[in-house]
């Protein structure tokens, strides 16, 4: 089962990721970010992920930036934050 939810634009970076990571602890596991109009719409997937939080970071252009020590990509996508539009990638710890 799988539930959608919405962010305003008004987050920065740092704020969605910290929604995100309480929201994962209720909702599940993130599959899929997106800008939708002036929101950021995340996909949540039961069941809820193990204990280990995401990270967000930004895009390099169309590349995933490095993986930091001991995560996994999980998810690429687009948010809509405090500037504006940007895409990100999210990773979890393996």
């Amino acid at each position: 089962m799988s539930d959608d939810r919405k962010y305003p634009p008004t987050h920065t970076l740092a704020q969605l990721q910290t929604a995100l990571r309480t929201d994962e602890a209720w909702w599940g596991a993130i599959t899929a970010i997106r800008a939708i109009g002036d929101y950021t719409v995340v996909t949540f997937e039961r069941p809820r992920p193990v204990k280990r939080p995401i990270t967000l970071l930004p895009m390099i252009g169309d590349t995933a930036p490095p993986a930091p020590p001991g995560t996994a990509l999980v998810v690429t996508g687009e948010v809509n934050i405090r500037p504006g539009v940007i895409k990100i990638a999210a990773y979890r710890k393996g």
